[in-house]
């Protein structure tokens, strides 16, 4: 068994495979032509945050995760709500007990077909938060749907306390290796 770690590490390192995954990911969800393209809905943003603030999060999140292949869209405003309707909608919600964000996503078989996030109107409180909260929660939306141990991690549950705000060296391996073949 050790010795197959040591050729499965081997192989990762001069390039020959992919990382071994800590988590199991294999049935997680991609985006079928690696894109997600995401709508904004301002409804029940808190004042403190501006639209400048989310467009800002938005590149953060897309320049972030751009290396594992996966490209992230804005494709303007819209009224419509956190529905699963196909529609990638960023928007906002009240309240979200014991969290800042949450994406919801949906899929057919492997193939991603929705995901929204819901912002805690009562807990982003400022433009650093949105900006951690967001880069996080498109990972779960381009289908890192786990969390991650490490804290170290952007996927890290409690990534914004901890002040992570880019995907880890890891977190983007996982990527790459859910992109790979697609």
């Amino acid at each position: 068994m050790k010795i197959m770690a040591f050729i499965a590490m081997l192989a990762w390192v001069c390039g020959l495979a992919a990382p071994v995954m800590a988590l199991d990911e294999r049935d997680d969800p991609v985006w079928q032509n690696k894109t997600y393209v995401l709508l904004y809905n301002p409804s029940g943003a808190p004042a403190t945050i501006r639209d400048s603030d989310i467009l800002d999060a938005m590149i953060a999140a897309s320049e972030a995760w751009a290396p594992c292949g996966v490209k992230i869209e804005f494709a303007g405003y819209t009224k419509l709500g956190l529905e699963h309707d196909g529609k990638n909608v960023i928007g906002w919600v009240p309240a979200l007990p014991g969290a800042l964000a949450h994406t919801e996503t949906r899929q057919f078989r492997r193939i991603l077909t929705d995901a929204d996030i819901a912002l805690s109107a009562s807990g982003i409180r400022s433009r650093e938060w949105l900006m951690a909260a967001l880069v996080h929660e498109v990972g779960h939306g381009i289908g890192l749907v786990q969390h991650s141990p490490s804290r170290d991690s952007i996927l890290f549950d409690d990534s914004v306390s901890v002040g992570t705000v880019r995907p880890s060296a890891d977190d983007l391996a996982r990527c790459r290796a859910r992109y790979r073949f697609r």
